[in-house]
């Protein structure tokens, strides 16, 4: 019988590491900012951090003068139930209740430009959410977003986020 063994290689246009093994950039990528500028506003939440799906080298910090540009998705998950207990008044709370998979997600998806394609949280836009909620400048404000390049609107995101979730607790 005999072995084969798969050495890793590095495709350094993609800077992807061949044979399926997982991306590992040299630098942070554009969703590492994106993470690293919206934590904070999901610290005293249910939401965990920012994931990726990524690894890379070195720190990304938001406050930069050039963040990278390419497409990426950011998640930040919450528990169901902590999320229901934590913000009732968020509608996204009350949409489980029969599920087996109890989590609810806020994703945020740019494109290969590195622009702001969808602000989702949990099967609703985060204007959408807004508008359920009676909060139609804040709506609109999140409609705008869309288009809008990662560090251009990662400030506004973060303020938008801290207000939806100090209005639903």
């Amino acid at each position: 019988m005999s072995v084969r063994v798969v050495r890793p290689c590095l495709d350094h246009e993609s800077e992807r590491l061949c044979e399926g093994w997982p991306v590992f950039r040299k630098q942070p990528p554009i969703t590492a900012f994106v993470a690293a500028a919206l934590d904070a506003a999901f610290e005293q939440s249910p939401f965990d951090a920012g994931h990726t799906g990524e690894r890379w080298h070195g720190a990304a910090d938001p406050s930069e003068q050039s963040w990278p540009s390419g497409p990426g998705d950011v998640l930040w998950c919450a528990s169901y139930d902590e999320l229901q207990s934590a913000h009732p008044g968020l509608p996204q709370s009350h949409d489980q209740e029969n599920e087996p998979v109890r989590c609810v997600d806020f994703k945020l998806e740019f494109d290969q430009r590195g622009t702001l394609v969808l602000a989702d949280l949990e099967d609703y836009s985060l204007a959408e959410t807004f508008r359920m909620l009676g909060m139609d400048h804040e709506a609109e404000v999140a409609a705008g977003l869309i288009g809008g390049t990662a560090k251009d609107v990662c400030q506004v995101l973060s303020s938008l986020i801290a207000t939806l979730l100090e209005r639903t607790t």
